[in-house]
């Protein structure tokens, strides 16, 4: 049995206790290991996988020291477990994760044998295409390459036309250089690279590149293979032809929008929505969003300083995004919405809002808040009102992408376009691809209560949860909604030992106590004071610890 953490037994017991909100609090604060096993040998992966808990599965393997082939006593994975109890969504999670298919049991098992063993065929079909798809992207994955002409230059590197020697075959291939750092850290980084395009490979949307793979030439060098669009850039296109009007923007947002919501459907950020990152086919009817999710993964392999990394898309950021701290996460799937609303600035005008200003003008006056991005005056009303919602500074506020699809600008398009054939191919969900930056983090203890301060990003990273469940329009929030959070203290941490006290100074804490980090008169220092006497109290108290973590994650 392995040495536990502290709260290990209580990650156990929250995974059995199908507890999703008390598992992730847990993680958020880094107080349990997932990767211990109990005196069966299970980890809380293996016990999510035994019960069918798709969702704390997902949070597990978010957790970036989850490892989701460990082996229980008897040599069986979470994928093994997963078939022999019947759950077929995890067993979904766990395959798009990149668990391993050849992987045996000590008894000689392979899970395709636990699943005939078993008469679990539907299990069985699902193991059989996921073979299949892995040797399909396999073959994806160029094996003899070479560059051509270069395409562009991007922030963290150059696109070249590139082409795959044995079937012909076009693609586009990025080129990120790696110099400058200790080669321990830079081959820590290829790795996670490498991982989460592995993950995105999964992702299949009409509206979306398609990515084949990734290769490390050297260690100073590493590529992406990335499927080809000859039309170029949406940039390059305004640029050559001027501004669209309203119909021919209306067409391509439509477009934009589709692939943005299937990308927060499969729990991907894109981060960098901007014309340069649309690109069109060869009849320039057709778009689809390149560059996402890997942004912050490039940039951390990258040549390029965080203040370079900033200076790339200064304009379409959203004010969350400008506000974040520098290790923190702390913005949501949102911060798209309002980089699309840019994009629409762009499409019509052919430059993003705020670009009168130099990059760290147009990055204060967002961050600030003091003005919004200026909508141009002959625009309908219809397309008025949605980049208004676009615009919407408290992230909570704006509508989701999936929203913006039922809008009245874009519900004319939608309507005509499923009448000649529909809108949508291939855009089933992807279980299991997630932002793996955006893990709901604890970072600091941030006070909102001046009127002219923005909303804290951080308030913002546990609204975004039911971007793909809620049917309320945005138009329904009370007019309340935004002074009641101004008056709302949000309670954030990085480091359970950061305030941390003795544990004699809070033996009689009551759990009503954390009603004091609530309230809009107590003073920064005693809410200081109220962080550290909650933590104290989580690692005394086991009984307390579900509630009290409920509390603070409000």
């Amino acid at each position: 049995m392995d040495s536990h953490s502290p709260m290990f037994n209580e990650l156990i017991d929250a995974v059995k206790g199908a507890d999703v909100e008390l598992v992730k609090g847990l993680l958020q604060l880094g107080i349990a290991d997932v990767c211990c096993k109990d005196q069966c040998g299970y980890t809380a992966l293996h016990w999510a996988s035994i019960y069918g808990k798709v969702e704390i599965a997902h949070a597990l393997l978010n957790d970036s020291s989850c490892k989701i082939d460990t082996r229980d006593s008897g040599g069986y994975t979470a994928l093994h477990l997963s078939i022999k109890h019947g759950h077929y969504d995890v067993l979904q999670l766990l395959l798009n994760y990149g668990a391993n298919l050849n992987l045996k049991t000590r008894g000689g098992r392979m899970p395709e044998d636990l699943a005939m063993n078993y008469d679990l065929w539907d299990a069985i079909n699902v193991l059989q295409k996921a073979r299949k798809n892995k040797e399909l992207q396999q073959r994806e994955k160029p094996q003899k390459w070479k560059l051509g002409k270069l395409l562009g230059v991007g922030a963290f590197g150059q696109v070249y036309l590139g082409y795959d020697e044995e079937s012909g075959k076009e693609l586009a291939i990025k080129c990120v250089k790696t110099m400058g750092q200790r080669l321990s850290v830079i081959e820590k980084q290829v790795q996670e690279l490498d991982n989460e395009i592995g993950v995105l490979r999964n992702l299949s949307h009409k509206n979306i590149l398609r990515y084949y793979g990734f290769e490390k030439v050297k260690p100073s060098s590493m590529y992406i293979f990335m499927e080809y669009m000859p039309g170029g850039s949406m940039y390059a296109l305004l640029q050559e032809k001027g501004g669209l009007n309203e119909d021919h923007l209306r067409m391509y947002t439509a477009q934009i929008l589709e692939g943005v919501a299937y990308l927060h459907k499969n729990l991907v950020i894109h981060r960098d929505i901007k014309g340069a990152n649309i690109l069109l086919d060869s009849s320039l009817q057709n778009v689809r969003l390149a560059d996402f999710g890997l942004s912050k993964k490039i940039e951390r392999c990258s040549l390029m300083s965080d203040l370079q990394a900033v200076f790339g898309s200064p304009f379409w950021m959203a004010p969350e995004v400008v506000r974040a701290t520098p290790n923190g996460n702390s913005y949501g799937r949102k911060a798209d919405v309002w980089s699309i609303g840019c994009t629409i600035v762009e499409m019509l005008t052919t430059k993003p809002p705020f670009s009168q200003f130099e990059p760290m003008t147009a990055i204060y006056n967002i961050g600030a808040g003091r003005i919004l991005p200026h909508i141009p005056q002959d625009v309908s009303e219809n397309l008025h009102d949605m980049m208004q919602q676009c615009f919407k500074r408290d992230p909570r506020l704006r509508p989701s992408a999936q929203d913006l699809l039922n809008h009245p600008f874009i519900k004319k398009d939608r309507i005509a376009s499923s009448a000649n054939g529909g809108l949508v191919e291939h855009d089933e969900p992807c279980q299991g691809i997630r932002d793996s930056e955006n893990n709901y983090m604890i970072s600091q203890l941030i006070e909102t209560s001046s009127e002219e301060t923005l909303l804290s990003p951080v308030d913002s990273i546990t609204d975004d949860s039911d971007i793909e469940t809620s049917t309320m329009s945005t138009h329904s929030f009370p007019t309340s909604f935004s002074s009641q959070q101004n008056n709302k203290t949000s309670l954030v941490t990085n480091n359970l030992t950061m305030y941390s006290l003795t544990t004699e100074d809070f033996v009689n804490l009551e759990v009503d106590d954390v009603k004091e980090l609530h309230c809009p008169t107590t003073s920064a220092k005693g809410k200081v004071s109220a962080v550290s006497k909650l933590f104290n109290l989580l690692l005394k108290s086991k009984q307390k610890t579900q509630q009290l973590l409920k509390l603070m994650l409000l």
